[in-house]
């Protein structure tokens, strides 16, 4: 049978464990995603974190059912539970519905953005404002100081960058198509070190009328929690630090 040379990425408490951020390795082009599941698995010593993991194969979701066809230089990437942690049948049959092309798109503005440094949340409000638009509205997710009886000292993010800001535009195409009416939309978020106090998220979306803007603002920050490939560590002022997930990521219980 013939084989391929794939690249493979790896994030978070995977990468943590290997010790490796990305390595190539040789498989079956033909094969099977249990089997190439398996074999990344054993191949990387990840098997006491198996049933928290998925793949992504060229930065899309890859479904367990349908039998893989790969290529010389394709990406592989282990993803550990996101940030908002969400089941691998939740993010399946959510982004299979609007992964399309987002220059389909009919808002007068579009910006998502991953960010290093500090977010202004000024200019991001100030990029959607649009004269014939009555409403605009802001979330901002911030790092609280503290969580259960344990102090935080700061969450630290990183992110599947490529597929990442895909995701997010595919995001913005989903909002578009619910809410036709959203004239603009602007997403940062922070990767890196982010001191509690500071935002990691900053969503801003205006249109002519408040409702549209509210309910799409509450969509964005919730698809994504759930589909976007960014990892969020928490790290505590007792030394010890737990990369994070919601209690609904059923495939990551004994992460």
């Amino acid at each position: 049978m013939h084989k391929v040379a794939v690249r493979v990425l790896l994030f978070a408490k995977a990468r943590e464990i290997s010790g490796k951020k990305e390595d190539v390795v040789t498989v079956y082009s033909k094969i099977s995603y249990s089997e190439l599941f398996d074999f990344i698995v054993r191949y990387f010593a990840l098997e006491d974190i198996k049933s928290s993991l998925i793949l992504a194969i060229n930065e899309q979701y890859s479904d367990a059912n349908i039998p893989l066809k790969l290529n010389d230089g394709d990406t592989i990437a282990i993803i550990p539970p996101l940030s908002g942690g969400l089941s691998l049948g939740y993010v399946l049959t959510r982004v299979s519905r609007y992964l399309i092309n987002i220059y389909c798109l009919q808002v007068s503005m579009l910006e998502v953005k991953l960010s290093n440094v500090e977010l202004n949340i000024n200019d991001v409000y100030k990029k959607v404002i649009s004269e014939d638009c009555g409403a605009v509205s802001l979330f901002v997710g911030t790092t609280r100081d503290n969580f259960n009886d344990l102090r935080v000292k700061r969450l630290v993010y990183e992110s599947y960058d490529e597929m990442a800001v895909k995701m997010m535009n595919n995001v913005c195409h989903e909002i578009n198509q619910q809410w036709p009416q959203v004239r603009n939309i602007v997403i940062h978020h922070r990767l890196g070190e982010v001191p509690v106090g500071d935002a990691s998220i900053v969503i801003a979306i205006s249109s002519p009328h408040r409702s549209d803007s509210l309910e799409a603002v509450r969509f964005a920050i919730d698809r994504i929690k759930a589909v976007v490939p960014i990892f969020k560590k928490e790290e505590y002022e007792n030394g010890d630090a737990q990369w994070k997930q919601n209690n609904e990521c059923s495939w990551s219980q004994n992460s």
